[in-house]
């Protein structure tokens, strides 16, 4: 654990996990909550995996735009401006579901989803542009523990109170959370700071870079497709094989759990395959346990956790695999807007994957949809693999420490400033 000791060091992580945590809680409870609010109020699944649709489609649109408007003077407006919106939306669709048309249900739904898009590339380079280059894949691994920390609880929490308190419940919360982000990201390290415009000349070779990282932009994709398609489809899974349609936050606390302990094993070592060559890996291996999920569900809860949680364990390390193949392609300064076009991608995969289970609902059987997720997931990782031939890496990982040295030895990045150093 000396490598999390030596992050924890620099000043600032502990608030900027609080609030990474806290703006995650709508994104990891929305696609679930929507569909549990449409069950529990409308009486019906579909209505809830059309919303989860407009959710992620409204953030795969704002993403590129929002995300590279974070780097542009002071951001803090546009944070609170942001989360502000998002909650004022979860909050209305809590106030409209029952009473209102679904029209209005996705609209709200695609407008909670467009307000924080930018957010989710722009936190994390707010974080790893003030770290050294060294610190930065322990710093990822921490991110994906953080994001399965929540997704631990929120799947939890949101099946809890839906069920047990009202179908409306979790986006009350999620309104509150969004709310409380936007009090505390005023004192974020580096977010009241103004960067100065990039020069004209460069913004084409910088497209050339941010679009030649299509690869990873599609191994996101896919991996959001995926996942999405598990929390969309789980509760209907359950109820096609008899089980409690109840048992889905469970079960998806604890796939997340298993995540958090593979996202903390991931970032205790350096790998010897390259970034790209283990989200590939890990990316197949996922979607061949998804497909386990989908098989092993009608013999019961004991083979379907059998293959679900193995899957969890793999996908943090997967989520950080991602990110680190990104951050080695692209050029320094274009960190907010790589990893925005990468969140657009998870919106992408996220928002085909509800609304192709809401049409694979209405024509095939829960455990038959999966199994279609499953497999294009491993269309795409074939894709995915077959671009890369050819294909050079911009920024090389940082090479892991000398025996005996700690991660914090040197000095900051030159280009870096050490707002998040002790």
């Amino acid at each position: 654990m000396k490598r999390y000791r030596a992050l924890f060091r620099h000043q600032g992580l502990p608030l900027w996990s609080v609030v990474r945590a806290l703006t995650r809680f709508p994104i990891v409870g929305a696609p679930i909550g929507f569909v549990l609010l449409a069950r529990t109020t409308l009486g019906t699944y579909t209505t809830g995996a059309w919303m989860a649709a407009a959710y992620m489609m409204c953030e795969t649109i704002a993403a590129p735009v929002l995300g590279a408007r974070f780097g542009r003077g002071n951001a803090l407006r546009g944070v609170r401006c942001s989360l502000l919106t998002a909650a004022a939306a979860f909050l209305g669709i809590a106030l409209a579901a029952g009473a209102a048309g679904t029209p209005v249900l996705l609209a709200l739904a695609g407008t909670a989803g467009a307000a924080t898009a930018g957010l989710q590339g722009g936190l994390r380079s707010l974080l790893t542009t003030r770290l050294d280059p060294a610190d930065v894949p322990t710093a990822l691994s921490w991110e994906s523990v953080i994001h399965q920390f929540v997704c631990a609880l929120g799947p939890v929490v949101v099946a809890g109170t839906a069920f047990g308190v009202d179908g409306r419940a979790p986006m009350v919360l999620a309104g509150t959370a969004a709310l409380a982000a936007a009090l505390l990201s005023g004192r974020l390290p580096g977010i009241r700071e103004r960067t100065a415009p990039k020069a004209a000349g460069s913004r084409q070779a910088a497209r050339r870079a941010l679009l030649g990282a299509w690869p990873v932009y599609l191994t996101s994709a896919g991996v959001s497709f995926l996942i999405a398609t598990v929390e969309v489809l789980l509760a209907p899974l359950l109820d096609e094989n008899g089980l409690p349609a109840s048992l889905s936050g469970p079960l998806l606390g604890a796939f997340a759990v298993t995540s958090l302990l593979g996202g903390l094993c991931y970032g205790l070592r350096t790998w010897r395959m390259s970034y790209r060559s283990q989200s590939l890996v890990l990316l197949i291996a996922v979607a061949t346990l998804v497909g386990g999920v989908a098989v092993g569900a009608g013999a019961g809860p004991v083979p379907l956790t059998a293959f679900l949680l193995p899957a969890g364990a793999l996908y943090a390390a997967l989520l950080t695999a991602r990110n680190l193949s990104l951050s080695e392609r692209l050029p320094r300064g274009l960190d907010a807007t790589g990893y925005s076009l990468l969140y657009a991608g998870s919106g992408l995969g996220f928002g085909l994957s509800a609304a192709l289970s809401g049409v694979l609902l209405t024509h095939v059987t829960p455990h038959t949809a999966l199994l279609v997720a499953a497999g294009a997931t491993l269309l795409l990782a074939a894709a995915g693999a077959l671009a890369e031939p050819g294909r050079r890496t911009r920024r090389p990982s940082p090479p892991p420490p000398a025996r005996g040295q700690s991660l914090d030895a040197g000095s900051v990045h030159e280009d870096r400033p050490a707002a998040y150093h002790s």
